[in-house]
């Protein structure tokens, strides 16, 4: 599966076909020697994509920003999302770098999924550097490796049902 056809297969694949696709999947390998920010693409799939998208697009950046851009993920086993800011002046106590803010800490940690139980990175929302207030401390991404660089992720809410009502995501390291 290529970088360019992956957040376009939803139309052959489908929701079933893609969740079929992260079972098959193997955990691979995440963390590296320095930081790498991944950009994210929400996938349309499912009845729910539009509440899905609603959610991670206006109700989970933090203020003064509009809208997810991916991760990034640092060797320490810690990780921000990122964030586009709305102006250019943007300042809040979230971490600016560049024309992204960095914010809804999670940690990251090789675990068994809570739907298959086999091997994934788990991103846990619970416990990152700054503590996330309800209901973000209840999320929970579960990803796998699709080839070096690119992950197709199961993010869930304990409030939205867990993980059996996942939101599909791809992550795709940028170079630089």
């Amino acid at each position: 599966i290529n970088s360019t056809f992956l957040p376009f297969c939803h139309c052959s694949l489908g929701r079933s076909g893609l969740i079929r696709l992260w079972h098959n999947l193997p955990a691979g390998t995440l963390l590296n020697d320095d930081g790498a920010y991944y950009r994210g693409t929400l996938m349309k799939t499912g009845p729910l994509h539009r509440t899905s998208s609603f959610i991670t697009h206006n109700l989970f950046p933090p203020r003064n920003c509009n809208l997810w851009l991916g991760k990034f993920i640092e060797s320490s086993g810690e990780g921000q999302n990122v964030f586009k800011p709305l102006t250019a002046l943007t300042a809040t106590s979230e971490s600016r770098r560049g024309n992204m803010v960095h914010a809804r800490d999670f940690c990251v940690r090789q675990a068994n999924s809570r739907i298959d139980r086999r091997p994934c990175f788990l991103l846990d929302y619970s416990n990152g550097r700054s503590k996330n207030s309800f209901p973000w401390c209840g999320m929970r991404d579960e990803l796998r490796m699709v080839r070096p660089g690119m992950y197709l992720g199961l993010g869930s809410m304990s409030v939205t049902g867990g993980p059996f009502n996942s939101a599909l995501f791809v992550l795709e390291k940028q170079q630089g």
